[in-house]
């Protein structure tokens, strides 16, 4: 029988808090905008938020790999929803038949009040994608953002890589609403359509 993972503290364990602004309406063009603050190696992450009349929404895991060119990010990124209490002693109960999806849970279950205190294991996670795709995103930041002519830089850096790239990837504008984390979470398998 397998240990079980060890409980995080996330008032004691230092990590990167992270600010986001809500995207800049769409223009006739694939690169948004946004205001991000990035506070690293940051303790007290749950009472910071609470503090600052941030309160739990949810929860899910992001597995993605960075690969990075000058200063251009490609980060390909996938998502998954983290099992709940029910759903983790269910896939532990049955974890004679690895391959198989956790079952979804049913709409009446209560909701948790804080982060998971452990991580499931990794075959218990329910990707957010059924397809499991990854989303590429080509990144490059910009320290000096109230100066118009380093933004247009960095936008015709990243409007090259995107011409560089474009035979390989079908690149989408996507509805800028999907970064509003003020939006209710879709059920599993449903979200905004990219056209």
């Amino acid at each position: 029988m397998a240990a079980a993972p060890p409980v995080v503290d996330l008032n004691t364990t230092p990590g990167l808090l992270r600010w986001t602004d809500f995207p800049d309406p769409l223009r006739d063009t694939p690169v948004t905008q946004r205001k991000k603050v990035e506070i690293p190696e940051c303790r007290n992450l749950l009472l910071t938020m609470a503090d600052n009349n941030h309160s739990f929404r949810g929860e899910m895991i992001q597995e993605s790999y960075t690969f990075v060119r000058g200063s251009v990010e490609f980060v390909f990124t996938r998502y998954y929803h983290l099992p709940d209490a029910a759903m983790r002693s269910l896939s532990t109960a049955s974890s004679a038949a690895p391959g198989h999806p956790s079952p979804t849970p049913q709409p009446h279950q209560q909701q948790p009040q804080g982060p998971a205190p452990t991580l499931p294991p990794w075959d218990d996670l329910r990707p957010v994608d059924p397809a499991q795709k990854w989303i590429l995103s080509v990144r490059l930041s910009v320290v000096e953002d109230n100066q118009p002519d380093k933004m247009q830089k960095a936008t015709d850096e990243l409007m090259g890589v995107r011409a560089e790239m474009e035979r390989l990837f079908d690149f989408r504008v996507v509805d800028r609403r999907v970064f509003d984390t003020r939006m209710a979470a879709l059920p599993v398998g449903h979200g905004i359509r990219v056209p």
